[in-house]
């Protein structure tokens, strides 16, 4: 059962990539790892405040401040939703997909928080970044 389209918000996710190591100018690797998500998808989806008892009952207290989806896999478009992806919700990605670059943070503003699938649907808690 696809949703209504009214109330629907665009959803930008994103899933991080295996780090990379960083090398110096000589080649040699400096210990640091560089972390990375691969390219957005954008989804159609009505996210809403995650507060009803049912929400409290599944997620537990900590619920106050999250934002939860219901979504089908007609929505998500083949997409598999997992926990520690990205999301920039009321906000488009200003392209940069390197995480601590100082030249040009990254803008997402959520991250998966938690993710429950059933046969029929899947339920995705956001978690705000704090001070995004």
């Amino acid at each position: 059962m696809r949703g209504i389209e009214r109330g629907k918000k665009t959803v930008y996710l994103s899933k991080r990539l295996p780090d990379t190591p960083v090398l110096d100018e000589n080649g040699n690797d400096t210990g640091n790892l560089l972390i990375s998500y691969d390219d957005c998808i954008t989804v159609r989806i009505n996210v809403k405040d995650a507060s009803e008892e049912s929400d409290i009952q599944a997620y537990g207290i900590g619920v106050k401040g999250l934002k939860k989806a219901t979504v089908t896999a007609y929505e998500m478009q083949g997409y598999r939703v997992m926990e520690d992806d990205i999301a920039w919700i009321g906000v488009t990605p200003n392209g940069n997909l390197v995480k601590d670059d100082p030249t040009k943070p990254m803008n997402q503003n959520y991250t998966v928080d938690k993710v429950q699938t059933s046969d029929v649907r899947t339920v995705i808690y956001f978690k705000k970044i704090e001070g995004q």
